[in-house]
């Protein structure tokens, strides 16, 4: 797998790079339900500790970086039987501030990430079965600092 670039600004460039594939280990392999699993990095330096995947979100105008970040159980490899057992939650990065903070906790399926208008960040849960929409303002969002970068 290769690296991903992260443009949140012109002196803010990060990378995900592939960590590891995880499947669920009673779903057949020829069932596409791969984690691909990412860590995001500044420069060559680990910039966050945390287990991310592909699908992100960049506002360059806000320097606001939303990403889908994987519980630590997915290191758990014996426990993932089924797609069910993958629990993601959203991630913020304000770059403004320098503070990060977790959003969104969601079982077994993925996020739809949209768009921010004004302060309201709209995204959906895709199921199964079906998609819900939310809209979260993203003052809401209990942060912590991350440091700057």
């Amino acid at each position: 797998m290769d690296s991903i670039q992260l443009y949140i600004d012109s002196d803010k460039i990060l990378r995900l790079e592939f960590q590891e594939a995880i499947h669920p280990t009673s779903v057949h392999l020829k069932a596409d339900h791969w984690s691909f699993v990412y860590k995001l990095y500044r420069d060559r330096v680990l910039f966050d500790f945390g287990l991310f995947n592909s699908n992100y979100f960049v506002c360059e105008e806000r320097k606001v970086l939303i990403i889908e970040e994987y519980n630590l159980s997915i290191l758990d490899k014996e426990n993932i039987k089924v797609d069910e057992d993958v629990i993601k939650n959203l991630r913020l990065f304000d770059f403004r501030t320098n503070r990060t903070g977790r959003f969104s906790k969601l079982t077994g399926s993925s996020f739809l990430l949209q768009k921010i208008i004004n302060d309201t960040f709209v995204f959906s849960k895709q199921y199964s079965d079906r998609t819900s929409e939310f809209e979260i303002d993203l003052a809401s969002i209990p942060l912590f600092d991350f440091g700057r970068i």
